[in-house]
């Protein structure tokens, strides 16, 4: 009797070792995950998935109750994802290790706004002897709910339209905490115009158990302060075809620069204000003017304009040589005054051949007489052009001193000149200016007398 009693305890405790040593193989699954969200919207969760003692294959499935149910019987757990509307995505199968965990990514969207019950089944495929516990996870999805899109904040426009998405058709607008009207929802989405008021304005929508997501935004219709310009300085004369205009402007504002009333260029301000942008000249005369638009959108008025004179006569560039070259021997270099309304001088050429062509006509009898009269003609006509010549150049010429010259490695020269009021400045020489400054030791260029120093 005592033996048979020995015999049954042992036989129990060593079926329970053998249980338990058997069903030692633990996975760890997380046992319910929710999402939330919009329903037109992939939704992301991590399953955390840890082993005990287990290593090998998990296998991975899921399950769907119809919309609506609640009670978790897996025997209401019958339907496909697709059946019930949701379109989900993982991995259908993963290794795992000993004592290892994995991350498993379920991403799932909704066709409509519901409340969605699932069930992920982890199925492990190594699995020796009796097998290894493996419980699986309840999902629950819920899409319901009212959803404001974003708006461009600030605005320059009092009129608003929003746009949103809502499971509940009847909705209420309210602006800063008042109501400012009713919307119908259709196919789950809605659209409104709303009036805004000077400042900031907070949108809401609410339906009769649900509430949107609060949106805010700044109408701002006052312009930004007119931009200064500091760089260039008006009524300058630059020598090359782009320069660089600088200033400040309103913080955070774009800049628009308008050369001749067209735009050039923009820039955006710094959080101090300053801009700086290179634009293009044309010959001749510019106008640069610059306007701030601030982030609503606001134009400011126009800046003080600046004039610039761009001055391409002390050398002209050949884009098919690339070599800088002198002005042609029939035509005059002209550097003008700075003063971009100065008109430019007036160059009239002497015709040589006049003389001849005046004794043409002497083919009378009177030959020598008009011979004679024409030679007295062009003897005054002289002395009344070196005359007028030495006025002018005596009221006009400006005298530039040469201190140092340069040479490029393009062939031309940099000459450092100084001016009447001792100002320095550095023009451009092509090979023929320059041999000619340095035979005669001075050269002349419109109204200015270019000479080399004597040191």
């Amino acid at each position: 009797m005592r033996r048979a009693i020995f015999f049954t305890l042992f036989s129990f405790f060593s079926l329970i070792v053998f249980i338990t040593v058997a069903a030692g193989q633990i996975i760890y699954t997380p046992t319910e995950v929710s999402y939330r969200g919009i329903w037109d919207k992939d939704l992301t969760q991590v399953f955390v998935i840890v082993s005990d003692d287990y290593s090998g294959r998990i296998k991975v499935m899921d399950f769907w109750a119809e919309p609506g149910i609640t009670e978790r019987d897996l025997a209401l757990f019958t339907k496909k994802a697709s059946e019930v509307g949701v379109h989900i995505n993982y991995e259908k199968e993963f290794y795992i290790t000993e004592g290892g965990r994995y991350e498993l990514k379920v991403t799932l969207r909704t066709n409509k706004p519901g409340l969605y019950h699932g069930l992920i089944a982890f199925a492990p495929v190594d699995s020796p002897g009796i097998g290894v516990s493996a419980p699986s996870t309840w999902v629950t999805v819920d899409t319901r709910g009212i959803h404001l899109f974003p708006v461009q904040s600030p605005t320059n426009q009092s009129t608003l339209t929003i746009k949103g998405l809502s499971s509940e058709k009847e909705l209420e607008i309210l602006l800063n905490g008042e109501p400012a009207g009713t919307i119908t929802a259709q196919n789950y989405s809605f659209t409104a115009s709303i009036s805004l008021s000077e400042g900031n304005n907070t949108i809401l929508v609410k339906g009769s158990d649900l509430k949107s997501n609060p949106i805010s935004v700044v109408l701002d219709t006052t312009p930004p302060p007119a931009p200064v310009i500091s760089a260039p300085q008006s009524q300058s004369t630059v020598f090359t075809p782009t320069c660089t205009v600088s200033g400040n402007a309103e913080c955070n504002s774009i800049v628009r620069i308008f050369v001749n009333g067209e735009e050039e260029r923009e820039s955006v301000a710094s959080s101090s204000g300053e801009f700086s942008c290179s634009v293009t000249l044309e010959k001749g005369n510019n106008t640069l003017i610059a306007i701030a638009v601030d982030g609503a959108g606001n134009p400011s008025a126009p800046s003080e304009p600046i004039y610039v004179f761009y001055n391409e006569s002390v050398y002209t560039h050949s884009e098919d040589s690339n070599k800088t070259e002198a002005p042609k021997s029939n035509k005059t270099a002209v550097i003008t005054s700075s003063n971009p309304s100065a008109s430019p001088p007036v160059s009239t050429p002497v015709q040589a051949q006049e003389n001849e062509t005046e004794a043409g006509f002497a083919v009378s009898s009177n030959r020598h007489l008009y011979a004679f009269i024409a030679v007295i003609l062009a003897i005054f006509a002289g002395l009344v052009y070196f005359i007028f010549r030495n006025r002018s150049r005596g009221k006009d010429v400006s005298l530039w001193t040469v201190s140092r010259i340069h040479k490029r490695d393009d062939g031309t020269y940099d000459a450092v000149v100084t001016n009447d009021d001792g100002k320095k400045t550095t023009i451009k020489l092509n090979e023929g200016l320059f041999r000619k400054l340095k035979k005669n030791k001075e050269l002349e260029l419109g109204r200015h007398r270019i000479v080399l120093s004597r040191d």
